[in-house]
């Protein structure tokens, strides 16, 4: 995994399992709609960088998710573990729309 390839399959829209969508219109720019279907229009940032272990890390500061460490990324899903303050870890999964 590297960054390259991750920002060469980003753009278009991701849905969470809860329902949530992001549609990024750069490799760092997305537009969010809540889980009600609500769009968001202004534009947010999702933030990239390489660890020395080579894992991709991502910060995704408008949905307070601070740190993702990405497990697995195809053209059609996404995985990471989303590390919450406490030290609880979830494990999230973007799904391709379009």
């Amino acid at each position: 995994m590297n960054i390259k390839y991750f920002k060469s399959v980003i753009i278009g829209k991701w849905k969470y399992e809860d329902g949530r969508i992001l549609e990024f219109v750069t490799d760092e720019d997305f537009i969010f709609t809540d889980k009600n279907g609500i769009s968001h229009p202004k534009k947010q940032k999702l933030l990239l960088s390489e660890q020395k272990a080579g894992n991709l890390q991502l910060s995704i500061p408008f949905l307070f998710e601070a740190i993702g460490i990405i497990k697995s990324i195809s053209t059609n899903e996404i995985v990471y573990e989303s590390l919450e303050l406490d030290g609880t870890k979830t494990v999230l999964k973007l799904i391709r729309l379009s």
